[in-house]
């Protein structure tokens, strides 16, 4: 299990993406997998909100919760792009319904062939 920070994500920037950090992670994972590893990833959303920070009267603490979840969904398809062109193949997996571009999660991974 690696675990990876939504601020790491940014890198310098006090938000989004920084490319040049997601191609070294995309490749490090690469490497990993290629040793016959299986990996699997928890990745925050941290570099686009904090629910905590961004509730703050203006919008109520669970939209904002649910704009975090949103914030990790998209790191995570950035991430799988990122790993799939470097020859990783992966998949996005969410409990928000979203499933045009991620898989529900579901406890049971059997059932996924995991």
């Amino acid at each position: 299990m690696l675990k990876i920070s939504g601020e790491s994500l940014a890198g310098d920037n006090e938000q989004g993406f920084d490319f040049d950090i997601l191609n070294d992670l995309s490749k490090n994972i690469k490497i990993l997998a290629s040793k016959n590893i299986k990996i699997s990833i928890v990745l925050g959303g941290g570099n686009f909100i904090r629910g905590s920070s961004f509730s703050n009267g203006v919008v109520d603490r669970v939209t904002s919760d649910y704009m975090g979840m949103f914030g990790t969904v998209m790191n995570s398809l950035a991430l799988q792009s990122n790993l799939e062109k470097v020859g990783v193949p992966s998949r996005v997996m969410t409990a928000i319904s979203i499933n045009r571009v991620a898989e529900p999660y579901i406890k049971k991974t059997k059932r996924l062939g995991i």
